[in-house]
């Protein structure tokens, strides 16, 4: 979604009333059930892909020539998938790097020896962060396929934090992550363009169990919301 940050504003001089939390919760609920019943077909569509891809036994299939034989399906749609999977996966990745970075120099011929090399120290950033840190191969196995079969596929970047509990709460890794998102669980408003950047408003939703919510109601100051509606009210429960 695009947004202007406005310098002048900051987060602690917002405030919150009764009233405008009851707006923005009824804001959400009626815009997330619109989303939802806008794409019921779309998800039947989803259902018969899917269903292509594993061909099961239909019953609709008679037990013919022989008697007591019973019919089988050729998964025929999954090999077609499965091709169109393994080139779609070598024309990304065999590529190497799969993300170049690179210097323009904006006078030919001038000494553009410290920007080549700010290219170069981005580039190896890239490169290792590509392979170690960003989960990003990861996330395109079950995008890509998501992509293949169901014709829509998510990726999700999100700042992420793995904590381990003992007595007291540790951090062991914090950073920018890659996730593949079901197309399912992505909500966007009906009549959206095909760059989510571009649409009013972009849902992920997720199941959150009881105890990851209490915690992000004292690390990050939620509101008891609905699961649903937590994460954008991640913001807008500061007082």
């Amino acid at each position: 979604m695009l947004y202007r940050e406005n310098p002048s504003l900051h987060e602690d001089d917002l405030s919150v009333t009764p009233d405008g939390r009851a707006a923005l919760e009824q804001w959400l609920t009626l815009q997330i059930e619109q989303a939802f019943s806008d794409r019921a077909g779309l998800e039947t569509l989803w259902n018969a892909m899917l269903r292509s891809y594993d061909a099961p036994k239909s019953d609709n299939l008679v037990a013919s020539p022989i008697e007591g034989f019973g019919g089988i399906e050729i998964p025929v749609g999954a090999s077609a998938c499965d091709d169109i999977y393994a080139a779609f996966l070598d024309t990304v990745f065999a590529t190497d790097p799969i993300v170049t970075a690179r210097h323009l120099p904006k006078n030919p011929g001038a000494d553009d020896n410290p920007q080549r090399d700010m290219a170069h120290a981005l580039q190896r950033f890239i490169d290792w962060g590509v392979r170690n840190e960003w989960n990003v191969r990861a996330a395109a196995d079950n995008t890509l396929l998501d992509d293949v079969i169901l014709g829509t596929g998510a990726y999700y970047t999100v700042w992420f934090e793995e904590v381990r509990k003992h007595r007291v709460e540790t951090v062991t890794w914090r950073g920018a992550r890659i996730f593949s998102v079901a197309p399912e669980d992505v909500i966007l408003p009906a009549g959206s363009y095909d760059d989510a950047e571009l649409a009013p408003w972009v849902g992920v939703r997720y199941n959150p169990d009881t105890l990851t919510v209490a915690r992000n109601v004292r690390l990050y100051l939620w509101t008891q919301a609905p699961a649903v509606a937590a994460q954008c009210f991640r913001y807008a429960s500061r007082a």
